[in-house]
C-alpha cells in the first residue's frame, strides 16, 4: 500500500515539519555512547532536533558541555533521562543495592521491575526499593544540571519509560519540584495505524501496541499527580506505537491524529543515535542488551527524521562530494 501522507486540511504541512511552540522534535539516550552522543549533538546544531534526554553518569559529559557552550544562543529544550535499565549506576550507594547484577551493571526490566515491586514482596521491601532509586536520581539529576549549567534542565524522563511505573512516577514528581524541573514526561499517545501499513503488520507493533495499553493505563492517574504538583506535560507524544521504526509516514499520520483528538502541545520522541559495535561495553557485552540501541533502524530513523525536516544528513552531501 502507498503511503498517503496528511494534507493541509489535517493540519499538518507534509513538506516541510517546522518546529513550533506546539510541536517539538526530541530525542532520547544523549551520553549512552560516544557515537550516540555526537550524532544527537549534531542533530541539535543543525536544527534536526528541538531537544534531547541526557542520561546521568556519562563518560563524554565534557563533550556535551563543550557544545552546549559553544552555541548558548541556540534553544535546547533539555531532560534528564532517569534511567535503571543499562549501564552503570552514578550513585556509589546504588552499587550494593538490588538495582545492579554481580557486574555492577543495571538490571532492571520493565516488566520484571513491576513484578519484583508487586508480587513478592512486603510493604517494608518496596519502601526499600524505591528509596535506592530515590538516591541513584537524584545523582543522575544533579550530574545532568552540571553538565548544562547555565543552560536550565526543562523536563524529566524516563529510560525505556520506567519513571511511568505508578510507583516511581510520583517519586520524579518529587525530584521534578526539589530541583525546579518544570516538566515531567507523561506518555499519553493516540492510538492510530500509519498510512504505510506494512509498518503495522510486524510483531514489533504488536509488542508496541502492548506496551502503549500498559502506559496508557498508567497516564491518566500519573496526570493527576503531575497536575497537583503543577508539572506541565504534552498533550500527545509520538514514540511508543512506532518505537525504532518511526518513519515520515507514521510521524505525518500520529501528528494529525493526535490535532484531531484536540492536542494542542505535541512531543515527537526518537531514537536516532546508533551505537557501534566498540560501544559494547555499556551493556557489559552483552548484545542482546544492546540490540535497540546498535540496530540499524536508528539509522533509518534519522534518514526519515532528515525527511520530515526537510534536510539531509551532512554525510548525504560529503558522500556526493566525493
Amino acid at each position: 500500500m502507498e503511503t498517503r501522507l496528511p494534507h493541509q486540511g489535517d493540519g499538518v504541512d507534509p513538506l516541510h515539519i517546522r518546529s513550533v511552540d506546539t510541536l517539538y522534535f526530541h530525542a532520547d539516550d544523549m551520553g549512552a555512547t560516544p557515537n550516540i552522543t555526537t550524532r544527537l549533538l549534531d542533530s541539535w546544531e543543525t536544527g534536526l532536533i528541538d531537544g534531547f534526554s541526557i542520561l546521568g553518569g556519562s563518560d563524554h559529559s565534557e563533550l556535551i558541555a563543550s557544545r552546549l557552550q559553544a552555541l548558548p544562543d541556540r534553544p535546547a529544550r533539555i531532560a534528564v533521562h532517569l534511567n535503571l535499565a543499562e549501564g552503570r549506576p552514578l550513585s556509589p550507594s546504588t552499587r550494593s543495592t538490588r538495582l545492579v547484577d554481580g557486574n555492577g551493571h543495571f538490571n532492571i526490566e520493565f516488566f520484571g521491575f513491576l513484578n519484583r515491586y508487586y508480587l513478592p514482596t512486603n510493604q517494608r521491601e518496596r519502601n526499600t526499593l524505591v528509596s535506592e532509586v530515590e538516591r541513584e536520581w537524584r545523582a543522575q539529576i544533579e550530574d545532568v544540571i552540571k553538565i548544562v549549567e547555565p543552560r536550565p534542565v526543562a523536563a524529566l524522563d524516563g529510560h525505556i519509560h520506567m519513571h511511568m511505573m505508578p510507583f516511581l512516577f510520583p517519586l520524579a514528581v518529587k525530584l521534578a519540584g526539589e530541583y525546579d524541573i518544570p516538566e515531567i514526561r507523561n506518555v499519553r499517545e493516540s492510538f492510530y495505524l500509519s498510512q504505510n501499513i506494512k509498518e503495522c503488520l510486524s510483531k514489533r507493533f504488536l509488542v508496541n501496541c502492548v506496551k502503549r495499553a500498559v502506559l496508557s493505563r498508567f497516564s491518566d492517574k500519573n496526570a493527576i499527580c503531575a497536575e497537583a504538583a503543577g508539572l506541565k506535560s504534552p498533550d500527545r507524544m509520538l514514540g511508543v506505537l512506532y518505537s525504532g521504526r518511526m518513519s515520515r509516514a507514521n510521524i505525518l499520520t500520529g501528528i494529525a491524529a493526535a490535532r484531531r483528538q484536540g492536542a494542542e502541545r505535541i512531543e515527537v520522541f526518537m531514537h536516532i543515535g546508533r551505537a557501534t559495535n566498540s560501544e559494547l561495553g555499556r551493556w557489559n557485552g552483552n548484545r542482546s542488551k544492546a540490540s535497540f540501541a546498535m540496530s540499524p533502524w536508528r539509522d533509518t530513523e534519522y534518514e526519515e527524521l532528515t525527511k520530515i525536516r526537510g534536510q539531509e544528513p551532512p554525510e548525504w552531501r560529503e558522500r556526493r562530494a566525493s
